[in-house]
């Protein structure tokens, strides 16, 4: 990895909407971030993501289909994958204050291990929000792992709010963030 391929603190590579030609690079991405949470000790995705034809598959390909899903790529492949959607989970569209509309949703935010440290994530936040307000949206929200504090800690220095806890027996996610669907500004939060 060289200095000048590599985006910096300040860089984000240009999002799109993702097609089924990238389904592919979508699936390594998602496996790459599995597997360095895992390594952390933190069981919040499966070991891996397959196409195999799965609940999780068709939904990441209904992603795709629905305009939903969004990638950034550079010179050495995809960089960064993020679902944007305007439906809530409907394991915990009840816990949101005011109701699931009015909001994009975050789902299965993911980064390239080679960009770790360089804010990518953050920058990722900011045009998620952007994007969110350009819709017409108020909010962009996710819903977290229950016992990731240190996700918990990332997305508050990301200008996000707890608002809520949904537990739901069969799920660890539930933990209830959102923000104001406006620009982080050009220095953010650590």
């Amino acid at each position: 990895m060289s200095p000048d391929t590599e985006p910096g603190p300040d860089q984000l590579p240009a999002m799109r909407q993702a097609t089924a030609e990238d389904l592919p690079g979508v699936f390594a991405l998602l496996n790459d971030a599995a597997g360095r949470l895992a390594e952390h000790g933190v069981e919040q995705w499966p070991a891996r993501f397959e196409r195999d034809g799965g609940w999780r598959a068709r939904r990441i390909e209904g992603y795709v289909a629905d305009g939903h899903l969004y990638v950034g790529s550079d010179d050495q492949g995809y960089v960064a994958t993020i679902t944007l959607s305007p439906d809530a989970d409907p394991d915990f569209a009840h816990g949101w204050p005011g109701g699931p509309g009015d909001a994009l949703y975050i789902f299965r935010l993911a980064i390239a291990g080679r960009v770790t440290g360089h804010h990518v994530g953050d920058h990722l936040l900011a045009w998620a929000a952007d994007l969110a307000a350009r819709a017409g949206k108020s909010w962009l929200r996710v819903d977290v792992h229950r016992g990731n504090q240190e996700l918990h800690h990332y997305y508050e220095r990301m200008g996000f709010t707890r608002v809520g806890t949904v537990v739901t027996p069969s799920r660890r996610s539930g933990a209830l963030y959102q923000r104001p669907s406006a620009r982080l500004g050009s220095s953010t939060a650590r």
